[in-house]
């Protein structure tokens, strides 16, 4: 495959769903520094413009993911031998099989961002992190019918005028960011994704129609990149028309909510009980064996100077998954892992980079699914998102109007809190881009009751692995919704409000 050049182009609000207007693409050429103004027709007062190009091929990109795999030694017993962080696995229109003698009727996907920057950045950090020409346009126009406009670039970059240059962070990103890499992963899933829905199934049209999606990211920059790129991924220019099949891009809204009544993120701030427990989590029996456990490898990573600041860079107490992150990061690119900035020789070694996943894991494990009072936690923050997906669901078996495509972009944490929901026996960190859909099919015999609908779900390109229903085969929607519903609290706001003691 050819080195992939593209640009991507999205219009979020902070408050409500912005819009992508007419003569306004979603893919489109990346403009120069001294790009014209856009007029008040092309922009509203919150819109922001997000634009990203990336210039990577395949080859590159699996190559970074075996080489790092291939050095690595594999003696957990938690995470399985081909299981890599780097990469989820891509569906595959090879080996996809429609329910027999069944129609599919609606689809949703819940996926993670592609790969990223570090969150957190090391004191004495030498390493470049180059992000390319991806950077953030906003535009902020007065107020309709008023022509005059600002349109302001955010350039990214590391000023060698810093006195910290030299040691900390270099390059093109932030921390956090979408990586060309990340963006390549998601354009790669979308077009996945065509080759079984629009291709093989003919499920979705082939130009893009904006009546039959529905598109939601969080207020993450990395988020709505990864939703740029995966729509770019499905619906490539040549199948961007308008109704009137000119070549000018039709209408597409993202909806973008505050982070505070997002469900698809953590809801510390308006869940009392959800952020007691956080902070009493690490005061456990079960946490304290874990830690416990994990003593040799977190002296070492004391000893090395630039990780004892995030040792302690957790709001809720004692936690490796800062340290998991400031690692993997860089072994998905290949980059040194971090060493003492005063022994070049003690460093972070690549034996205790698995160890360190695992222990972030195992870390996950225990707050989403093991602690005492952990199910309930965990349904308290993604039960008002299980919600949504269910009556949409509903929705659709009584014949309510609702969108076929439903298409979420999230977070690790949000499929960590899915999964644990869903009783998946895949207990792993979900890989960058890793997606979870949910497929709603009708039995093409249909008699009329609730049983006529199947559910399935297919996480990286695989049935989900439940013990409460075969995937599959499809699960009777009766039974699934009812799964759903156990987990979804009957009063959202009085359990959030009670204490967790």
């Amino acid at each position: 495959m050819q080195s992939s050049l593209w640009s991507l182009l999205v219009l979020v609000s902070a408050v409500q769903a912005s819009t992508l207007l007419p003569h306004t693409p979603l893919v489109a050429p990346l403009p120069s520094r001294s790009s014209s103004t856009p007029s008040d027709a092309q922009v509203n007062a919150t819109d922001v413009t997000v634009n990203a190009t990336a210039n990577v091929t395949d080859a590159t990109v699996n190559a970074t993911i075996h080489v790092i795999d291939s050095t690595v030694n594999y003696t957990s017993p938690l995470l399985s031998k081909d299981y890599s962080y780097c990469q989820a696995p891509i569906p595959s229109a090879d080996s996809y099989t429609p329910l027999p003698n069944a129609t599919l009727h609606q689809l949703q996907e819940v996926f993670r961002h592609g790969d990223r920057t570090p969150i957190r950045v090391l004191q004495g950090d030498s390493g470049i992190w180059d992000c390319g020409e991806s950077r953030e346009v906003q535009h902020v126009a007065g107020s309709k019918g008023n022509s005059v406009t600002e349109s302001i670039v955010l350039d990214y970059t590391t000023p060698s005028s810093s006195p910290y240059s030299k040691n900390m962070w270099r390059g093109s990103c932030i921390p956090g960011q979408l990586t060309p890499k990340g963006i390549q992963q998601h354009h790669e899933l979308g077009q996945a994704l065509r080759s079984i829905y629009v291709d093989k199934l003919a499920f979705l049209p082939s130009t893009l129609d904006p009546s039959v999606m529905y598109l939601r990211t969080t207020d993450r920059w990395r988020t709505r990149q990864s939703l740029s790129s995966q729509l770019t991924g499905l619906y490539p220019p040549e199948h961007r028309a308008s109704s009137d099949n000119t070549t000018t891009t039709a209408p597409l809204t993202v909806h973008v909510r505050p982070r505070v009544l997002d469900t698809l993120v953590d809801p510390h701030e308006q869940c009392p009980r959800v952020e007691e427990f956080e902070v009493n989590r690490t005061k456990t029996t079960e946490f304290q064996a874990y830690w416990n456990q994990t003593s040799t490898l977190r002296t070492h990573l004391n000893s090395i100077a630039s990780f004892t600041s995030s040792s302690t860079d957790h709001k809720y107490g004692p936690s490796l998954v800062p340290f998991m992150d400031v690692v993997n990061a860089r072994v998905c690119h290949a980059k040194p892992l971090p060493c003492d900035s005063k022994d070049k020789s003690n460093c972070v070694t690549k034996d205790q980079a698995r160890q360190l996943l695992e222990a972030g894991t195992r870390e996950k494990l225990l707050f989403h699914r093991t602690l005492p009072k952990a199910r309930e936690i965990n349904d308290l923050t993604i039960g008002p998102f299980l919600r949504e997906t269910r009556d949409l669901l509903l929705d659709v078996t009584q014949g309510r109007p609702v969108p076929k495509a439903n298409l979420y972009s999230a977070h690790d944490s949000t499929l960590l809190f899915l999964l644990a929901a869903l009783e998946s026996t895949d207990r792993s960190w979900p890989p960058y881009a890793s997606s979870l859909i949910v497929e709603l099919w009708k039995k093409d015999n249909a008699t009329g009751s609730q049983e006529d609908w199947l559910g399935r779900l297919l996480y990286n390109g695989a049935p989900l692995e439940a013990s409460w229903c075969d995937f599959a085969v499809g699960c009777p929607l009766p039974t699934y919704t009812a799964h759903l519903t156990k987990h979804i609290p009957k009063n959202q706001q009085a359990s959030c409000e009670s204490q967790v003691a």
